[in-house]
C-alpha cells in the first residue's frame, strides 16, 4: 500500500502548485466513476487549460466487490475548440484534449492494481463570469492494469477505462 500514498503526495503537490499561476479554478469532480478534487489553470491566452485531478475511484465499491475505493491522479491539457458568449454573459466552451491517468484502481474482476493510461476527454465548460464555472465532460482511459494473483504478476488491458467512457463527469469550480 505504499505506492498509493506516494501517488497521493505527488498529486497533491502538483494540484497545490497549479492554482498559484494565472487564472485558475479549484473545485470538485462528481461522477459514477468517482469523486474528487479538480484544479484547472488557464494557460497563455484563453484557448487552452491544464487540468489536474485527484479522484477516489468507486468502481469496486459501487459494484460491491469491496469497500475500499481506488485512487486516480489525472492530468490533461484541454484545448478550446469552440467558444461562444451567451446573452447572459456566460461563456460556453467546447473543450477537448489528451491526458494521462495513473492510479491504484479496481478493474472488471474486482482486483485492485496499479494502472497507467493515456486519456482523451471532451465536454462543455460554462464560465458564468462570477467566479463560478460548471463543466460536463466525458473521458476514456486506454492503458494497462497491473495486479497480483497469488504469487504471479498479471498485466492486462484496463477495461474500466473504456467501458465507463460514457459516464458523465460533472465539475463544479470556483475561480481565483
Amino acid at each position: 500500500m505504499c505506492k498509493p500514498r506516494i501517488l497521493l503526495v505527488l498529486t497533491l503537490a502538483v494540484m497545490t502548485a497549479l492554482p498559484t499561476a494565472g487564472k485558475s479554478w479549484l473545485g470538485g469532480v462528481y461522477s459514477p466513476k468517482g469523486v474528487g478534487v479538480s484544479s484547472l489553470m488557464e494557460t497563455s491566452g484563453r484557448s487552452s487549460y491544464l487540468k489536474a485531478e485527484l479522484v477516489a475511484d468507486l468502481a469496486g465499491v459501487l459494484r460491491g466487490w469491496g469497500d475500499v475505493p481506488g485512487i486516480q491522479a489525472r492530468f490533461s491539457h484541454l484545448y478550446t475548440l469552440v467558444r461562444t458568449e451567451l446573452s447572459t454573459g456566460t461563456s460556453l466552451k467546447f473543450q477537448s484534449g489528451p491526458g494521462a491517468m495513473f492510479g491504484y484502481v479496481c478493474d472488471q474482476e474486482g482486483n485492485h492494481g496499479m494502472t497507467a493510461c493515456l486519456c482523451g476527454e471532451a465536454g462543455l465548460f460554462f464560465d458564468f463570469q462570477k467566479k463560478v464555472a460548471v463543466g460536463l465532460f466525458f473521458s476514456a482511459d486506454v492503458g494497462l492494469h497491473h495486479q497480483r494473483k497469488g504469487s504471479a504478476d498479471l498485466v492486462k488491458f484496463y477495461l474500466n477505462g473504456v467501458l465507463r467512457a460514457y459516464y458523465p463527469e460533472l465539475r463544479l469550480l470556483y475561480r481565483f
